[in-house]
């Protein structure tokens, strides 16, 4: 299935939006390994870009070697460091949704993504990237 580029303003308004609703930005980036030898990695580059275009600078965190994604974001979550977004396989984002993602069904992009997004109960939890 090929992935579908949503608008930089969309992404805005959705991480305005959970913003508000969390209180809590950036959302964070760490890879150590590839700042050591002094390359940025493509989500930072992106960060940067999304930064300058909208004004909301995004900090992006990787797992670390053998971390698991779902571990982190959970330990986020009971220790109340939980990012704004984060990037999770589909079963994982089943899993977590209805204790801490945010219901995105009435985002205006969601029409344009159909059969590209996480549902669970009839609410859709994800946008493709």
């Amino acid at each position: 299935m090929a992935a579908t580029a949503i608008p930089a303003a969309q992404i805005q308004a959705v991480m305005q939006e959970a913003t508000q609703r969390t209180a809590a930005m950036p959302v964070r980036v760490q890879q150590p390994e590839l700042r050591a030898q002094g390359i940025s990695t493509p989500l930072e580059d992106m960060a940067e870009a999304f930064k300058e275009e909208t004004g909301i600078e995004l900090e992006v965190q990787a797992c670390g070697t053998g971390e698991s994604p779902y571990t982190r974001v959970t330990s986020a979550y009971n220790s109340g460091t939980a990012p704004t977004m984060a990037i999770l396989d589909t079963t994982d984002v089943v899993a977590l949704a209805s204790q801490y993602a945010v219901d995105l069904s009435d985002e205006e992009w969601v029409k344009e993504c159909v059969n590209q997004t996480t549902q669970v109960d009839g609410k859709v939890y994800s946008f493709p990237c």
